[in-house]
């Protein structure tokens, strides 16, 4: 009931998403530097544990997040089956190329327009907590393939 419940919030939040695109863009633009950079660059993560964070994390991410982003987070879950686009593998490379102020940002005002904003549901401290489990889970995945 619950996921169902977070299914039909993301279906409304769409619609507000789209209709708000093109007033949301953000300059990615640091005042001058005369580079580009991504929104969220200026957010720093408030947790220095990162251990006990993403532990925390994967309680907030087995309960909310697990559902469309799949047990692993490789964007595999039953919820997210029927969405367009697909939930991301939040283990891949693009992921872990973000920032955490970016992984932060699309955390918590949603992703692709149909990932829902979580900063209405949870905590800023839990969405950090997030991307420090986010990290863990590209870790866990990537064990082998560090060059």
């Amino acid at each position: 009931m619950r996921y169902f419940f977070v299914f039909i919030l993301a279906l409304i939040f769409l619609g507000i998403l789209n209709a708000s695109e093109e007033n949301a863009k953000i300059d990615p633009q640091k005042e001058g530097t005369g580079k580009a950079t991504e929104p969220g660059d200026s957010l720093k993560n408030p947790f220095i544990d990162k251990l006990s964070s993403s532990l925390q994390g994967k309680k907030i991410y087995d309960e909310n997040c697990a559902s469309c982003h799949g047990k692993k987070g490789l964007g595999n879950g039953q919820a997210g089956e029927e969405l367009a686009p697909k939930p991301d593998n939040l283990t891949s490379k693009e992921i872990h190329k973000l920032s955490d102020g970016a992984l932060f940002l699309g955390i918590s005002d949603g992703a692709h327009g149909v990932m829902i904003p979580w900063k209405f549901m949870i905590s800023e401290d839990q969405r950090w907590h997030l991307v420090d489990y986010i990290r863990e889970l590209w870790e866990n995945q990537n064990k082998g393939d560090k060059k």
